[in-house]
C-alpha cells in the first residue's frame, strides 16, 4: 500500500517561481497581523502603508461628515456608524502625518475595539425581548438608538412635536404617548422597566410601583462624560451592553472628528476669527453659563485658541444670562452663533445686529436649540453644530 510521507526530502529542489505565492501570503500575514496589534503608542490603524501616505496626501479626499446622516447613526443605524467610523479613522491617519496641531483620535486600542465589537454585533440576538416604558425625553431617546421601537411601550408626547432629534418616522413606530388617557392600554402591556427621573411626577412613579414596575432613575448629567455614563447606565439595564459601548465610542470618535476638521481648516486658513459669540435667542438674547453643556463643549473649542463670549460678572451657578445688545455690541464678534428654534431673518434686519462684524463678514450661523439641550448620545450633534459653525467661519 502506497503511503504519503509529509516529511519526505523531494526528489527536486523547490524553485523560486513555485516558492514566491507561500512567500507572499506568509508576508501579507505578517503585515495584517503586526498593523493590528503593534501600533505606534497612541497611533492609528495604518490604512496607508507609510511610503505611499505622503504621496497619496495630493489626492486623498477628506470625508466630509452629512449631518443627516450623523443623526440617523445617533438613532440607532449600527451600518452607517461602522461606514462613518471607518471614514474618520482614515482621516485621522491623515492630520497625523500632517502633524496638524489640535488634531487626535480615540487611540489604537478603543479602534480596535469599535471593530471588534461591530464585528460580534451581527452575530444571532439570542437576548430575550423586555417591554420599556421611558417617562423621560432623554431615555427615550437613548433606548431608540440600543434596542427596537418594538420593544419601546410608549414614549413622551411632547417627542412627536419636533423633528430636530428624532424623525417622525422612528416615534411613529410607537403608537403611545405616556399620559393619563393612555395610562390603562400601557399597563396592560405590562411593562418590565420604566425610566425615570428625580423630577418625575411623584404620583406617576407611585402608580408605576404599585404595578410592580421596575425603575430606573437616570439622573440628567450636563456633561460628556455624564452623557456616556447615563448611556452605559440604560444599555446595562435592558442587556444591550455591547450596543451602548458602541455608541459610546462612536459619540467619541464624532466629536474627535469634529475637532479634527476645525484643526485642519484652522492650519490652511488665511482669516481665522477668533471671537465669538454663542447666545440663545428667543425673545431676547441669553448665554449659557457654566452649568449647561453647552458651555462645557465651548470649552473643548477653546483649545484652538477661540475666544466665547463668557461675561465673567453674571452667576454661573444658572442656567444662562441675559446678554443686552449694548454688551453685544461692546462685544462685537467676528462671528454669532444663535442657537434657537425658530428663523432669524427678522433678527438679522435689526440695525444694532447688522452693525456687528459678524453681519458685515456674512459669519451669522443658526443652531438648534433642542439639540444643545439635549442629554443623549446627541451631544456628538451638538458639537458638530458648533465645531461646523467654527469651520464654516474660517476662510
Amino acid at each position: 500500500m502506497n503511503t504519503l510521507n509529509l516529511f519526505k526530502t523531494p526528489s527536486k529542489p523547490i524553485s523560486f517561481r513555485q516558492f514566491l505565492p507561500y512567500s507572499l501570503a506568509i508576508f501579507f500575514i505578517i503585515a495584517w497581523w503586526s498593523a493590528a496589534f503593534l501600533g505606534e503608542g497612541e497611533g492609528y490603524i495604518t490604512i496607508l502603508p507609510p511610503e505611499q501616505t505622503a504621496r497619496a496626501t495630493e489626492e486623498f479626499p477628506l470625508h466630509i461628515t452629512d449631518r443627516a446622516q450623523l443623526r440617523e447613526a445617533l438613532n440607532g443605524n449600527f451600518n452607517l456608524m461602522h461606514d462613518l467610523f471607518s471614514k474618520w479613522e482614515v482621516d485621522a491617519r491623515f492630520y497625523e502625518t500632517q502633524n496638524i496641531p489640535g488634531a487626535s483620535w480615540i487611540g489604537f486600542e478603543k479602534s480596535l475595539r469599535f471593530h471588534s465589537l461591530m464585528r460580534t454585533l451581527t452575530q444571532k440576538d439570542t437576548r430575550r425581548s423586555i417591554r420599556l416604558l421611558p417617562q423621560t425625553y432623554a431615555a427615550a431617546a437613548i433606548l431608540f438608538a440600543l434596542t427596537t421601537p418594538s420593544e419601546i411601550i410608549a414614549i413622551p408626547k411632547g417627542m412627536r412635536n419636533g423633528n430636530a432629534i428624532l424623525t417622525s418616522d422612528l416615534t411613529a413606530q410607537i403608537p403611545l404617548d405616556i399620559d393619563r388617557l393612555n395610562s390603562e392600554v400601557i399597563a396592560q402591556e405590562h411593562p418590565d422597566l420604566a425610566f425615570i427621573a428625580p423630577y418625575s411626577n411623584p404620583q406617576t412613579v407611585e402608580t408605576l410601583q404599585r404595578q410592580g414596575i421596575q425603575l430606573l432613575s437616570i439622573e440628567p448629567l450636563h456633561s460628556e462624560k455624564g452623557v456616556l455614563q447615563n448611556i452605559e447606565r440604560i444599555g446595562n439595564a435592558i442587556d444591550r451592553t455591547q450596543e451602548s459601548e458602541i455608541l459610546t465610542l462612536f459619540i467619541e470618535a464624532s466629536m474627535a472628528n469634529s475637532d479634527n476638521r476645525v484643526a485642519y481648516l484652522k492650519h490652511i486658513g488665511a482669516d481665522v476669527p477668533t471671537k465669538f459669540a454663542v447666545l440663545q435667542y428667543y425673545s431676547n438674547f441669553k448665554t449659557p453659563c457654566e452649568r449647561t453643556l453647552t458651555r462645557k463643549l465651548l470649552h473643548r473649542l477653546e483649545k484652538f485658541e477661540l475666544q466665547f463670549y463668557d461675561p465673567a460678572a453674571v452667576n454661573q451657578d444658572q442656567w444662562a444670562a441675559y446678554v443686552s445688545m449694548e454688551d453685544l455690541i461692546q462685544y462685537d464678534p467676528d462671528c454669532l452663533i444663535i442657537s434657537c428654534g425658530m428663523k432669524t431673518e427678522q433678527l438679522i434686519l435689526d440695525k444694532n445686529v447688522q452693525e456687528l462684524k459678524a453681519c458685515k463678514n456674512s459669519l451669522i450661523f443658526t443652531i438648534d436649540d433642542e439639540v444643545q439641550l439635549s442629554l443623549t448620545q446627541h451631544i456628538a450633534l451638538a458639537y458638530f453644530d458648533l465645531a461646523e459653525s467654527v469651520a464654516k467661519s474660517i476662510k
